[in-house]
């Protein structure tokens, strides 16, 4: 079985928490004892744990905070060495980044299914990413906010 044609990943953004202009914050955390966060392709075998092909992370920033916002991923790319395959390598991994009003707050955003607007706020950024060794174990910005 092919994993997928497009994998969809989500990263939103909220101005709520304090952040200091150096500090950052790994996902998953290290208390987590994963290696790595795993979303298969929407043609993956759902009994391997991912059961929508998605991963929402929420970050929270506070409005007044004045530095730039650096979002980084690891290894954003399909087909290296840490990537778990099953079938041939046909997908292609999107990072999306969204922000403002209604990005957190909004019920279908916090559901654990994919229904509703769920990809609410405004888009800010997105970048897709399909087989590159590149970007094999490195960290890519999705760009500073």
């Amino acid at each position: 079985m092919k994993p997928t044609t497009t994998a969809l990943y989500f990263i939103i953004l909220n101005f709520l928490f304090n952040l200091s202009p150096l500090s950052a914050q790994p996902v998953p955390a290290i208390d987590e004892n994963i290696p790595y966060l795993v979303t298969f392709g929407g043609d993956g075998d759902t009994a391997w744990g991912d059961d929508d092909f998605c991963q929402i992370i929420f970050f929270s920033i506070p409005e007044n905070y004045e530095h730039p916002v650096f979002i980084r991923v690891y290894d954003p790319d399909t087909g290296g060495d840490i990537d778990e395959q099953k079938g041939e390598w046909d997908t292609t991994s999107r990072f999306s980044v969204y922000g403002g009003e209604g990005t957190c707050s909004e019920e279908d955003a916090r559901r654990s299914n994919l229904e509703g607007n769920y990809k609410s706020g405004n888009l800010l950024a997105s970048k897709t990413f399909a087989g590159n060794p590149r970007y094999d174990k490195k960290l890519v910005y999705i760009r500073p906010f």
